[in-house]
């Protein structure tokens, strides 16, 4: 791997200020394959073989390198400004881009756990060269309207593109509140609450269709599956003496994802994944 960066910052009009962050990084790997397996067991006269040659020859082996080629690309921006001196603000733009040039391979026959052969077209294995731009945007209002209370809202986007995955794109949009109360010197209050919604775009099947799936072509992976999100946390910080802080916490996540299982689509995954916490920390 072999990586570029660079860091700007600027003092901008009306009491603002400007830093970026630009970065490149280019990762390869072509390093030969290990052959499938060491086990000479496997190549007794009569054993099947592997595109015609033994198990633990090089030979056998449909590709002699991964040929891996990823390059990846971020742009990092944000500006701060100092409206009063109360109330200040926050811009984010953030822009990743992961590209994955690797060639895609199959292996339509392998070996398993060192001691057998799986015929071929049996249980075949494709690498699947996933590639993505993810974006996000954030705009944050921060505000200290009392000695020791900070008051914070912020509205987030979050938009992935995909390559060699089940959904085209996923965009979310997210909404967060948020305080901080320093009562005196040994007592602090803070608290949050998230909700969020993601989308996805075009559910393609690409993966699950292929030979690295075998799913329910209606399966919604969690990870893309349309969303709406609940997070909320809340904890105080107590000093008992100066070097000891007890942290009663506790907080909760409730996710509904929306699967129309009556829809066109007849959407099978999961429904519901709600939890919460609670605790005590001592530092």
């Amino acid at each position: 791997a072999n990586g570029f960066s660079g860091t700007v910052g600027a003092d901008l009009p009306g009491k603002s200020r400007y830093m970026g962050t630009v970065s490149y990084t280019m990762m390869r790997q072509n390093d030969a394959y290990l052959p499938f397996t060491s086990n000479v067991l496997l190549n007794p006269p009569g054993r099947i073989l592997i595109n015609g040659q033994p198990a633990t020859s090089l030979a056998a082996l449909p590709f002699t390198s991964l040929n891996g080629e990823i390059n990846t690309f971020l742009s990092n921006n944000v500006v701060m400004t100092q409206i009063t001196p109360e109330l200040k603000s926050k811009l984010a733009y953030r822009y990743y881009n992961y590209d994955n040039d690797s060639p895609t391979q199959l292996f339509n026959q392998w070996v398993g756990t060192d001691e057998h052969l799986y015929p071929p077209n049996n249980t075949p294995k494709r690498s699947i060269p996933n590639s993505y731009a993810k974006q996000n945007g954030l705009a944050e209002l921060i505000w200290t309207p009392l000695r020791g209370l900070k008051l914070g809202a912020q509205y987030g986007s979050e938009r992935y593109n995909w390559s060699w995955n089940d959904a085209d794109h996923t965009a979310e949009n997210i909404g967060k509140l948020y305080g901080v109360y320093k009562l005196n010197s040994w007592l602090t209050a803070r608290g949050s609450w998230q909700f969020s919604e993601r989308q996805y775009g075009t559910y393609t099947n690409a993966v699950q269709s292929s030979l690295n799936g075998g799913w329910n072509p209606h399966y919604r992976n969690p990870e893309l599956a349309n969303r709406d999100q609940n997070k909320g946390k809340f904890q105080v910080d107590v000093v008992v003496i100066p070097t000891v802080t007890v942290s009663p916490f506790t907080g909760f996540l409730l996710r509904d994802y929306n699967t129309d299982a009556y829809g066109a689509a007849r959407e099978i995954g999961i429904l519901k994944d709600d939890s919460w916490n609670a605790g005590v920390e001592l530092i």
